[in-house]
């Protein structure tokens, strides 16, 4: 693959690169589906386009463009695809990841390689062993978007913690050769052009320095922290991670309404030939679906321009933070909402495969099934905090 760009360039014109790639992205969008997992040729557009670059540190080649730029070419990307969306927008928030490690661990992926990209699977489920200079690393991780192009995994894992404490999760950083991935684990519904699939390690030593404490990236005191002046490395990891997570879900819904808006203006029923875009229901289903994907996106981006302006100066506050956490969630769950809208308009013939709000639905619902999009857990979050209640989840 080629280099990425390195020049400085505004934010609107990575904008503008990632909205060129939306009609290609959506040309290959069954394709992608249907193989499986991103085209080379898709992640090669974007790597050329400096996309890659927006959350990484300038130290190693990165632009620190930031959350703004970020979540605007995630959307654009995800209304192309949703499968070619997610992936862009978890493997750059891995970039992100990678400034919270150690500047040993750092140097050891991007002095190699300036355009390494990682892959993950944060369930902290792998078994470790102390060994003299680190830990001895097995176990089976399931969901590791991006595992196709990942010269690096980001997997999480437990370290005991001595004198009869619990175990405290880690993330352990492996190169791609430590880690084996399932070719034949991904059979889904939905993004099933991702390839999330199994990954496993057997007995893979890692290095102390490229382990890093999941307590220290949520409290924004990472090890990256005291070498990347940038304010994006300063900030409390999931009040900010999860977008990357919620970013596609509003990407595809407002594809979805793009397609419908092309679909009815031409699509007649079956029985009496009637133009579908005359029925009421039709025109109140697209305002109201319009209206959801437009707020969800608003919403969005309000939280990044004012995290990182705010972040600049200080330490968010938790009220901010759960903030965030109840906007990701939401986002995901107006996007889906508004989706559904829309495909219950295809009748019969949104039933058949090759449908692009058949797609949407799959990819959509999809993304709602992440834990991290759930707003059964991101709602009373919120609510317990700013009722003055303790927590009701420590990872915010």
């Amino acid at each position: 693959m080629a280099g990425a760009v390195r020049n400085e360039i505004a934010d609107g014109d990575y904008v503008a690169r990632a909205l060129a790639l939306t009609p290609k992205l959506r040309e290959r969008s069954e394709a992608t589906n249907a193989l499986g997992h991103v085209p080379r040729e898709s992640i090669g557009e974007m790597l050329d386009d400096g996309l890659f670059t927006l959350l990484q540190p300038k130290r190693f080649g990165g632009t620190e463009r930031g959350l703004v730029p970020f979540l605007d070419c995630a959307i654009a990307l995800a209304a192309g695809c949703g499968s070619a969306g997610w992936v862009f927008s978890v493997v750059s928030i891995h970039q992100f990841h990678l400034g919270l490690f150690g500047i040993e661990a750092q140097e050891e992926v991007w002095s190699q390689d300036p355009n390494a990209l990682l892959a993950s699977s944060y369930m902290p489920g792998g078994k470790t062993r102390a060994v003299p200079g680190g830990y001895r690393l097995s176990g089976h991780w399931k969901f590791s978007s991006g595992c196709d192009i990942g010269e690096w995994f980001i997997l999480g894992g437990l370290v005991e913690g001595g004198d009869g404490k619990p175990p405290l999760p880690h993330y352990f950083l492996l190169p791609k050769q430590d880690v084996r991935i399932d070719h034949d684990s991904w059979h889904v519904m939905g993004l099933a052009g991702t390839g999330s699939k199994d990954v496993a390690v057997e007995d893979a030593f890692v290095p102390a320095h490229r382990l890093l404490l999941m307590q220290d990236a949520y409290d924004g005191v990472s090890p990256g922290a005291k070498i990347n002046p940038y304010p994006l490395y300063h900030l409390p990891m999931m009040s900010v991670f999860p977008l990357c997570l919620s970013a596609p879900g509003v990407g595809v819904a407002k594809g979805a309404v793009a397609r419908y808006i092309e679909l009815m203006k031409s699509f007649t029923t079956k029985s009496r030939g009637q133009t579908v875009a005359d029925f009421h229901n039709s025109q109140i289903r697209l305002a109201e679906a319009s209206a959801l994907v437009e707020s969800a996106e608003l919403l969005l981006q309000r939280d990044v321009r004012e995290t990182m302006a705010a972040r600049a100066s200080r330490l968010l506050t938790n009220e901010e933070r759960v903030r965030n956490r109840r906007d990701h969630a939401w986002a995901a769950e107006t996007s889906t909402r508004a989706v559904d809208l829309l495909y219950k308009m295809t009748g019969g013939a949104g039933l058949h495969e090759g449908n692009a709000l058949l797609r949407s639905f799959r990819d959509a619902h999809a993304i709602g099934m992440h834990l991290g999009n759930n707003w059964d857990v991101a709602g009373p979050l919120y609510g317990s905090v700013m009722l003055g209640r303790p927590a009701a989840s420590g990872i915010f």
